[in-house]
């Protein structure tokens, strides 16, 4: 499945602020995300791309020029985001 290159990650142990990444290598389990921020390891996180929403922990983190390349190991990933939001907005109006 290919991923955009501009993702949303949010350390789910920390305050809720979401990071922009971009997304720069993946493999079966593995992703590579290019973030502004040190994430710590092994800290849970979710990642959203376009409709898919991913859930893992980050596996490693270093300095690279101005921000960090940052791997992620994701565990979970749920497709068609934006259709199951809908259908919950239907749903809770009792349509």
């Amino acid at each position: 499945m290919e991923l955009p290159a501009d993702v949303t990650v949010t350390v789910l142990n920390q305050e809720p602020a979401p990071l922009t990444g971009c997304v720069r290598d993946r493999s079966h389990r593995l992703m590579e995300v290019w973030l502004n921020q040190s994430v710590p390891v092994g800290a849970p996180l979710k990642l959203e791309a376009e409709s898919t929403l991913y859930l893992g922990e980050v596996a490693a983190c270093r300095p690279e020029g101005t921000g960090y390349a940052t791997l992620l190991e994701m565990d979970q990933a749920i497709r068609c985001t934006n259709e199951l939001g809908m259908l919950a907005q239907r749903l809770m109006e009792g349509r």
